[in-house]
């Protein structure tokens, strides 16, 4: 490759990284022109990556919509092209973007999460027959209380054999403070 086409070669990358299009925001003759010398040379995805994508690009024109674009691209400081660069501006946009981000997930977190809660039935199965199982749910209830534990206000018996009945008791409990193991042995 001559030096003229290393040079146009670099020359061209170099504009590319700032913007879409040589002239600026809009594409202009500057673009067809280095086109049409790039033609000979096909540039390398792998050296010159915004010159590659921007020809293969440049080139789906037909020549007669080239023949008609400007000899300068306008420049319109407010309308920015979707690859032009606002250097500070965008860095400053950037960062601002990443803080609300950051802000958002940082709410998010904080907020209240819900309580984890659990219903639990224990079958309370007495010693004999004569166990009064009213008595025994009123006892459980009153006597077992703590922190993220709720009785609940029914009860049930049912049969097990030879006339002896088991007390269902439920609770909602709070997870994190209630072991069910310690209400299980309590009971």
């Amino acid at each position: 490759m001559s030096p003229e086409a290393e040079k146009l070669l670099a020359d061209t990358e170099s504009k590319l990284i700032k913007s879409q299009w040589l002239g600026g925001s809009m594409p202009s003759i500057a673009d067809k022109n280095a086109c049409t010398a790039l033609k000979d040379i096909m540039p390398n995805p792998l050296t010159h990556p915004n010159t590659f994508n921007w020809f293969g690009f440049v080139t789906k024109f037909p020549e007669e919509k080239q023949n008609q674009w400007p000899k300068e691209a306008k420049k319109e400081e407010d309308d920015m092209g979707l690859f032009d660069s606002g250097d500070d501006d965008d860095e400053a946009s950037f960062n601002a973007l990443c803080e609300a981000k950051k802000e958002a997930i940082d709410k998010a977190n904080a907020k209240k999460k819900p309580t984890a809660k659990s219903l639990i039935l224990w079958e309370v199965k007495p010693v004999d027959s004569d166990t009064n199982l009213d008595d025994l749910a009123k006892k459980i209830m009153s006597e077992i209380q703590m922190e993220g534990l709720f009785w609940k206000e029914e009860t049930k018996k049912e049969p097990v054999a030879f006339g002896v009945f088991k007390l269902i008791i439920g609770a909602v409990i709070e997870d994190e403070k209630v072991s069910t193991d310690d209400i299980a042995e309590t009971i």
